[in-house]
């Protein structure tokens, strides 16, 4: 293969996805612009959160080039010496931290950046599982004690973040249960482990349940534990409200002790079908966390049910495109990476829009290139890079296996990044 052939080949990767991710990054800077307008509104630097928006998009952009343009295969090495040490070194450091602070400890300030080491152990914990998957053995007991090694591992990562971040604790587990499941790991030691989930998660709604706040506020280490127990009996409750009250008496005794959640379902209910239009949100003032959390339900208020579709939809094509390089993909390493970052891509997104319409607990995950904040930004633009690089991969390959088999070659194609 010629220089320029090569070069042409680097070109070869899926360009929907690309536009996908470019549309939604669109989005986000009206989108942060109007959410973050209201509380900046007459200061000398009111254009601050959207410049450091518009840089964080820049600088994700540009770290997806630089990932682009390595080898895949190279993040097996990359992740065992260098992600997951840092993040482990990280999340080590925010649980000492933890440990002595009265408010929860989510990220490190880097100086240029406050970085949540969470986000890098999504990557890291993709990484890992999906190259331990890749050496998986068909024998049943000789899978044991590498499912085990798995499992360890992601107890200890999800142990880590779960006393400050529990949704991100859970969605890890989440994640890597669906990894492991398509990996083929024998279904008996899957089943057993969703049992004993199932059982622990059972025990700490029963707890929540019975044991008064004041108690749960003296467990040691958990400091959110009272947090975890409020939105659960909230969320329990929350039929039973409804239904013993007429709607205003919800809105005048209810509703009050609830101001985040009922003011997203206040933006959602009044959005009509083409919105109040970029920047005439009403809710935005009262929703503290409107950039973050409820960045759906400021969507929907200003843009319309009609483009929130369109927004809903970009991320069901963005899936379709992920799992449509898993079934091109000729080798386990890359079709396990494309698995995690689906999984973890597609879960995040719908329990943000799920806590928007107030359908889950509130959880504080962010809505992938849409929401501000630089960690999530970065570690996505991360994720979909080695999506791009695989589907390059792919798409080489699939052109070479035409070629030769147009010319009556039958030699198999050499992966050129192996």
């Amino acid at each position: 293969m010629g220089l320029s052939e090569k070069y042409k080949d680097y070109f070869k990767f899926d360009k929907v996805i690309l536009i996908i991710i470019l549309l939604l990054m669109v989005v986000s800077v009206i989108e942060v612009y109007s959410a973050t307008s209201w509380f900046t509104h007459g200061q000398a630097n009111f254009m601050s959160p959207l410049k450091s928006h518009i840089i964080n998009c820049f600088i994700g952009l540009f770290v997806m080039f630089v990932v682009f343009c390595i080898p895949y295969n190279s993040f097996k090495i990359i992740n065992k010496f260098i992600i997951m040490p840092v993040s482990l070194i990280m999340l080590g450091i925010l649980a000492i931290k933890g440990m002595t602070a009265d408010t929860p400890q989510r990220s490190i300030d880097l100086g240029f950046m406050n970085f949540q080491a969470s986000e890098l152990a999504k990557i890291g914990l993709i990484l890992y599982i999906a190259r331990e998957l890749e050496i998986l053995p068909s024998n049943i007991e000789e899978q044991k004690p590498r499912f085990y090694r798995m499992l360890c591992c992601t107890i200890v990562f999800c142990l880590m973040i779960i006393p400050e971040n529990l949704s991100t604790g859970l969605l890890l587990g989440f994640m890597v249960f669906v990894m492991m499941w398509v990996g083929h790991v024998d279904k008996k030691y899957l089943l057993s482990l969703l049992g004993v989930v199932l059982l622990l998660a059972s025990v700490a709604i029963l707890l929540f349940k019975t044991i008064p706040p004041e108690k749960m506020e003296n467990l040691p280490v958990l400091s959110r534990t009272t947090t975890w127990q409020a939105r659960v009996l909230d969320y329990s409750n929350k039929g039973d409200e409804q239904s013993e009250n007429t709607p205003q008496e919800y809105f005048m005794k209810i509703a009050p002790d609830k101001p985040q959640e009922t003011r997203a379902n206040i933006a959602i209910a009044s959005s009509n079908i083409l919105g109040k239009g970029p920047g005439n949100s009403d809710q935005r003032e009262y929703l503290r966390e409107a950039s973050n959390d409820f960045m759906f339900a400021i969507i929907v208020e200003e843009l319309g049910l009609v483009p929130a579709i369109f927004v809903i939809a970009a991320y069901l094509a963005l899936l379709y495109r992920i799992v449509k390089q898993v079934r091109n993909c000729k080798a386990k390493f890359p079709a396990y990476v494309l698995t995690g970052i689906g999984v973890v891509m597609f879960a995040q997104t719908m329990i943000n829009m799920l806590v928007a319409v107030g359908s889950i607990p509130v959880t504080g995950q962010s809505l992938p290139f849409i929401t501000r904040g630089g960690s999530s930004i970065l570690i996505y633009s991360v994720m979909m890079a080695l999506v791009l690089n695989i589907s390059r991969e792919n798409i080489v390959q699939s052109d070479l296996a035409r070629s030769n088999a147009d010319t009556g070659d039958n030699a198999s194609a050499e992966y050129f990044n192996e």
